[in-house]
């Protein structure tokens, strides 16, 4: 076999260079696949394949990605290749356990795992037998495990429970609540015991909406394999003397004798893409042509491994067994510690950990009606534009944030002695907690207005509670309290709230004026348009923060109390001032 290479006028090309680009690549898509960007994941392990489509890491990494974006059968197909590329990769045959603990074919993934232990004895996938095991009988067993192993210990609490020992049992709940937190106390990326034998695992990770298998190389690169000769088409480049022949940008012959043929054995080579280039210099030495190509070696019996090793994928390695490992799933864990709260009396531990249950998946159990119990019956309406009464008291309230400019309003508001109420977004709260903390502290009301911020129209009923409790949990995780007023962005309230809201009796908040109409134009209109709308029991929908608010917030509330209005939170205003 002969491949014609022709010298033309310089081509640049790229080269291997796995090393950098491909753990570059890699390194990209781990960072992604913990965002829990599945397809942002996929799309940077496939540039990074295009480079070398024979690393063991490469194919883990997607496969993890595929499982993620619920593409179990796709993620058995990768991993199965990473472990025909290194029979001993011991990642990929733990995340085949995962796959079959996903199918709930509980035989195969405990023979998974016990061979990842059997090909790496460094490596204890025995908490993951034994959750298996427990699963299979319905009991759970106790065994001695440090901190780390958040899977037996997990088990053990369980255990605790069974044998009525709530109090042990709530306090070790408690541990790997901490552990298991994440900002929006979601599920984390990656697989996780949920303690239900109808669904062993929670798979956790964007959904991927489609899925089309694509070669990791291009489908018109040439396939070589065996002996084959290597010639440089000189038609063109006539002062050519002396052909050099580079594999990845590496020297590995030359010639000076025409035709300028060179023997190169594939196998020599691991299998995968690599670039091919000539080069033909002139009998002065300077280099005249380059020509590059790629192409793909594929023998059945290479000598030579495509696993890339060093520091650095050492590292990428340790990431990518920290996304892969089983882990105790936030619904679960929650679900428990407010089940051994209840036994223990501990009313307000169970409403905060079943606040949580509903932010990483609403539908766990019975979660959702325990909380609804829990919540005391409301004497709000469930929902509220004003509150009937004689009384001049009116409530100011301010949607979105809190953002860095909100210490501005604050200010304002501090300097006036007045207090109000802010529907906090769960998002903002968390870069801007100091100033969250500012608004609690000075005596201001926090109100829901759910995390991301999102239309509620177009979204499903689980992802609306998700919305609701998820902000109630990042709330009441710094406050200490919950909040049973609520207020949807943009009053986009669809069909699907309104039965959620009056199922928890959280009140949704709506408004008498509504200053969105009067941001950016003049702070004249604005306070005209308040002082005009005002009334007892009223309730002021500005925004925070926005410039022409804060020059008329000072004018409104002079204005407003001149003509005898107290200002007041929601609260106070729905229990009459």
């Amino acid at each position: 076999m002969s491949l014609t290479l022709a010298l033309l006028c310089i081509i640049s090309s790229v080269g291997f260079c796995a090393s950098s680009a491909y753990l570059d690549g890699v390194k990209s898509a781990i960072g992604s696949l913990e965002l829990g960007r599945t397809s942002d994941s996929i799309k940077a392990v496939r540039t990074a394949m295009e480079t070398n489509a024979n690393d063991p890491l490469a194919h883990v990494t997607l496969g993890m990605a595929l499982l993620c974006g619920s593409r179990p059968d796709d993620a058995m197909s990768e991993f199965e290749t990473a472990q025909q590329l290194d029979k001993s990769c011991a990642a990929a045959i733990y995340c085949k356990g995962l796959v079959y603990l996903s199918k709930k074919q509980l035989e195969s993934a405990s023979k998974a795992f016990a061979e990842v232990m059997a090909i790496n004895p460094a490596i204890s996938a025995r908490s993951e037998i034994e959750y298996i095991n427990a699963i299979k009988s319905g009991s759970y067993k106790f065994a001695q495990a440090d901190n780390n192993d958040s899977l037996q210990l997990a088990m053990n609490a369980t255990w605790l429970m069974s044998q009525g020992r709530h109090s042990e049992a709530k306090a070790v709940w408690e541990i790997l609540r901490k552990e298991i937190a994440t900002a929006n106390f979601h599920e984390r990326v990656g697989c996780a015991i949920s303690f239900l034998r109808s669904a062993p695992v929670v798979v956790c990770g964007s959904r991927l909406p489609d899925y089309s298998k694509v070669a990791a190389v291009k489908l018109d690169k040439q396939v070589l394999s065996g002996n084959i000769s290597l010639r440089a088409d000189l038609s063109r480049a006539r002062s050519v003397t002396l052909v050099a022949f580079f594999l990845d940008g590496k020297l590995v012959g030359i010639t000076n004798r025409y035709p300028f043929l060179y023997p190169w054995d594939t196998r020599e080579a691991a299998n995968g893409p690599h670039t091919l280039k000539i080069e033909g210099s002139d009998e002065s030495g300077n280099k005249v042509s380059e020509k590059s190509t790629q192409v793909i070696v594929q023998n059945k019996n290479s000598a030579v491994s495509a696993c890339v090793t060093g520091d650095e994928a050492d590292a990428l390695w340790n990431i990518l067994w920290g996304l892969v490992r089983l882990k105790a799933s936030s619904a679960a864990v929650n679900y428990s510690l407010a089940i051994s709260a209840l036994e223990v009396k501990d009313k307000e531990a169970a409403k905060a950990a079943f606040e949580r249950v509903l932010a990483a998946n609403p539908n766990y159990l019975d979660a959702g009606n325990r909380l609804a119990a829990l919540y005391a019956p409301s004497a709000i309406p469930t929902v509220l534009k004003s509150v009937k009464t004689s009384k001049k008291i009116i409530a100011l309230t301010f949607d979105d944030g809190p953002k860095p400019r909100t210490a501005e309003l604050l200010d304002i508001l501090a300097s006036m002695n007045v207090k109000a109420t802010f529907f906090a977004v769960g998002k903002m709260i968390i870069p801007n907690a100091d100033i969250f903390k500012r608004m609690e502290r000075e005596g201001h009301e926090i109100g829901n207005h759910t995390y991301y911020h999102q239309s509620l129209n177009y979204i499903s009923a689980k992802e609306v509670t998700q919305e609701v409790f998820t902000n109630i949990s990042v709330i009441r995780s710094i406050t200490g309290k919950d909040t049973r007023f609520f207020r949807p962005p943009g009053a986009h309230i669809g069909n699907k709230l309104p039965g959620i809201l009056k199922m928890y009796g959280i009140t949704n908040v709506l408004w008498t004026a509504n200053c969105s109409g009067f941001e950016g134009t003049d702070p004249k209109k604005m306070v005209d348009y308040v002082v005009s709308a005002a009334k007892p029991g009223g309730i002021i929908l500005m925004h925070n923060i926005e410039g022409v608010t804060l020059n008329a917030l000072p004018i409104i509330i002079d204005t407003l109390r001149a003509q005898g209005y107290k200002f007041v939170t929601l609260s106070e205003l729905t229990s009459g001032g």
